[in-house]
């Protein structure tokens, strides 16, 4: 079956156009990757308490203070729960605003009561009702 010369001109230009679309998909891709470790391999850890975050989230501070940053948050566990993507560890602060921390799958060894630290990434940080929800953070162990 021979195409007719328009039916075959449309099918090289559809290709040429998956062709470009897959070259600048894959491009915009490693770009992306690359800038994410430069952006991961300069963050700074800076050491804070739950009490000084939830202050910082209330005063509506958090972004601009924290953003930038990798957070060892300590505090005394006032609650552990279990919900369908893991757990969430809530720190006790002395202003209203509470810490919540999201854990993986793995139960925390910690108990209401501990003190306990966890590290996250600020920037991954959201503001939920009267409270800072840390996503993804790690449980640090117990000395």
């Amino acid at each position: 079956m021979k195409l007719q010369p328009r039916t075959a001109h449309k099918v090289i230009t559809a290709a040429g156009c998956l062709a470009a679309l897959i070259i600048c998909t894959t491009l915009a891709y490693e770009l992306g990757v690359r800038n994410e470790a430069h952006y991961f391999k300069n963050l700074t850890t800076v050491s804070v308490n739950a009490d000084q975050i939830a202050q910082a989230m209330q005063d509506d501070r958090f972004f601009a203070d924290y953003g930038a940053h990798r957070l060892l948050v300590q505090g005394t566990v006032t609650g552990v729960s279990q919900t369908h993507s893991g757990f969430i560890l809530e720190f006790g602060t002395a202003v209203p605003t509470k810490v919540l921390c999201d854990l993986d799958y793995q139960p925390p060894s910690v108990h209401v009561g501990d003190t306990a630290t966890v590290t996250a990434l600020a920037a991954d940080a959201q503001r939920a009702s009267r409270a800072v929800r840390l996503k993804s953070c790690s449980l640090s162990p117990q000395e």
